[in-house]
């Protein structure tokens, strides 16, 4: 798309495996006028070997970049990442867990 098109790069994958298991993933980098940019995703997620073991995650991540001068660039990047995974499981008792883990960061310089 030359230099100043919407998308330069990307990437798409998708894997998979025992029990379950199966995780997307892509990227993007490229220009659009002054502005440089790279995005990332992935989703993930496992049924697990034995039951409760199973893990869900999802990520993303962006990072823009605009130039002033040779000296001095405005930049910001924000991501997000979640999860649920399994923390223990009795059987015999009835009882299992999962614990839920979010995040969500972003700095500007």
């Amino acid at each position: 798309m030359g230099e100043s098109g919407v998308i330069k790069s990307g990437n798409l994958s998708s894997s998979f495996g025992e029990f379950r298991t199966k995780r997307e993933k892509g990227e993007v980098s490229g220009r659009l006028g002054p502005l440089h940019y790279y995005g990332a995703g992935s989703y993930s997620e496992s049924g697990g070997f034995r039951p409760n073991s199973d893990v869900l995650e999802h990520r993303g991540f962006l990072k823009g970049e605009i130039p002033v001068s040779d000296l001095l660039a405005f930049q910001g990047s924000f991501g997000y990442s979640g999860s649920k995974v399994s923390e223990f499981d009795y059987p015999d008792l009835g009882v299992s867990g999962k614990r839920k883990v979010f995040s969500r960061y972003g700095k500007f310089t």
